[in-house]
């Protein structure tokens, strides 16, 4: 499985990539559509395979809005396109 990295995730890798350095939050910012929510969910998803017993939280305004946005991204975008775990019906 191979995840080509856009330049958001290229750079979060950077930033973490040493572990005594590693920043204990990463804040990305950008336009529209720059791509910060799928390579953010990339990396998580990442470290959750390199780190199982890891917990992962991700906070929204509402439940609503996670539901709507960020785990409808997560499932499409990064299961499905970037690690291809899903068939076509989830597109």
């Amino acid at each position: 499985m191979e995840v080509v990295p856009g330049k958001v995730l290229e750079r979060i890798i950077d930033v973490t990539s040493n572990e005594a350095s590693r920043p204990r939050y990463i804040i990305a910012y950008g336009g529209s559509s720059s791509g910060k929510t799928i390579s953010i969910l990339q990396w998580i998803t990442l470290q959750a395979l390199k780190y199982p017993k890891s917990v992962v939280t991700v906070g929204s305004e509402s439940l609503p809005i996670i539901k709507k946005t960020v785990f409808i991204d997560w499932v499409r975008h990064v299961i499905g396109d970037s690690f291809g775990l899903l068939g076509d019906e989830f597109n």
